[in-house]
């Protein structure tokens, strides 16, 4: 089965296209099953702040069930911009909401978003270690809030971070804090997303690199979702890269949520 869990639309502040291109772009991929995950964000600092309609989103997406049931499934998701100081308020807009899955996503840590371009200064006067502690720090906080179903490009950090302090290694991070991250991800029997987007993103490799899934499949990680995270229909279903460093990695078929459970 080829899934792309992770994309967004017009529905996100930062992306364009509306979802039926996507769907049609999956369908010529061939993909079997389609995920829509916007970006919902609590940060004042995020440009998405205030931008999410989930009843716009949702109807949306029975719409599109509807007209394409039988060539491809659509499934409805959401990506939560994880902050730890905006903890409740993100726990509060999720309650009496209905999605198939959501993604816990870190994009700012030690208050920048270190997924964007706006992060370069920061970089430039701070070390790997210290940065990227700080990005870890914070991902483990996601993990540990049991919000999410998957987190979302675990070393997104590398993004920019590749410009400053070469290809990224776990060893740049001290304390063992990617170890500990991907070990509570385990315990908490939430997935680990294989994101695609980086392969053609200044890292050129996969959210998270091959290094760190190899510690997931050692920690006895068996959940696993594939994403594109496309932010335009060209990319939507871009995911074999994904889907092929996870299979060569040895880890389980990815899986997909429906009424958030874990699926094959």
């Amino acid at each position: 089965m080829l899934t792309d869990l992770h994309v967004h639309t017009r529905f996100s502040a930062d992306a364009a296209g509306d979802p039926e291109e996507f769907v049609v772009g999956a369908l010529e991929r061939g993909l079997d099953v389609i995920g829509f995950s916007e970006h919902w964000d609590f940060d004042p600092g995020d440009r998405s702040y205030g931008f999410y309609d989930y009843e716009t989103i949702r109807n949306e997406m029975e719409r599109l069930r509807r007209k394409y049931a039988g060539e491809i499934e659509v499934l409805f998701g959401v990506e939560m911009s994880y902050v730890s100081t905006r903890e409740n308020d993100i726990r509060a807009a999720l309650a009496g909401k209905e999605f198939d899955y959501i993604i816990g996503g870190v994009h700012a840590s030690d208050g920048v978003y270190i997924s964007e371009p706006r992060c370069r200064p920061y970089m430039a006067e701070r070390s790997a270690r210290e940065v990227y502690a700080r990005f870890f720090e914070e991902t483990g906080k996601a993990v540990e809030s049991g919000l999410f179903d998957i987190i979302a490009h675990l070393d997104l950090c590398k993004r920019f971070g590749v410009e400053f302090y070469g290809p990224f290694d776990a060893d740049q991070v001290s304390d063992g804090l990617v170890e500990k991250v991907i070990h509570k991800t385990v315990a908490g029997g939430i997935a680990l997303e294989v994101n695609a987007s980086g392969t053609w993103q200044g890292p050129k490799e996969t959210y998270p690199a091959r290094q760190i899934l190899e510690m997931y499949r050692d920690a006895g990680g068996e959940l696993i979702t594939v994403g594109s995270d496309a932010h335009a229909p060209a990319r939507a279903g871009d995911v074999s890269a994904a889907a092929e460093l996870a299979a060569a990695v040895g880890l389980p078929e990815p899986v997909v949520f429906r009424g958030r459970k874990a699926q094959l």
